[in-house]
């Protein structure tokens, strides 16, 4: 049983530092795309419909995959820090659903069909998707620093 709660501790440490990683890649490649003189306004909104929602659900497997796991490791020692992952974790969570429903979904609407002209509300939704997520990526970043941090020190040097 210790060993099945290291693994879903490492699991839970991988997918929140990989969802971080993910994201910030995502977000570059999709300002290349979207800033790009090499797509018209049609290709540049085909894109984003074909990519967001794989953004979503990558997003919703890894931060969610990391609250689970986290939630069946040892709490041991390092109890403080377990539980202020598990809240920050279920924050992100909601925040992404939030994000979701309420933002992407709306944004969705406003670009199909493709190729539409930006309006007023398109620019409102897009930068309330800028700041919340930067605001659950910036959770994830400080679990994933929370998480690589526990245990630090605490192992001998090997002679």
């Amino acid at each position: 049983m210790n060993l099945l709660r290291q693994l879903t501790f490492v699991l839970s440490r991988f997918l929140i530092c990989a969802w971080v990683g993910a994201a910030i890649l995502f977000v570059i490649t999709s300002v290349a795309e979207q800033t790009s003189d090499n797509f018209n306004d049609v290709v540049k909104d085909q894109l984003a419909l074909i990519r967001f929602p794989y953004y979503y659900l990558v997003g919703f497997i890894m931060v969610g995959g990391s609250l689970a796991s986290l939630a069946l490791t040892e709490r041991g020692q390092f109890r403080v820090r377990w539980w202020l992952s598990i809240g920050l974790l279920s924050a992100a969570l909601a925040i992404m659903l939030i994000d979701y429903f309420a933002i992407y979904m709306p944004l969705q609407n406003i670009i199909t069909p493709a190729g539409q002209p930006r309006n007023e509300e398109f620019e409102r939704y897009h930068t309330y998707s800028e700041y919340v997520n930067t605001l659950h990526v910036g959770i994830a970043f400080i679990v994933a620093m929370l998480l690589c941090s526990i245990g630090m020190g605490k192992s001998k040097a090997v002679s």
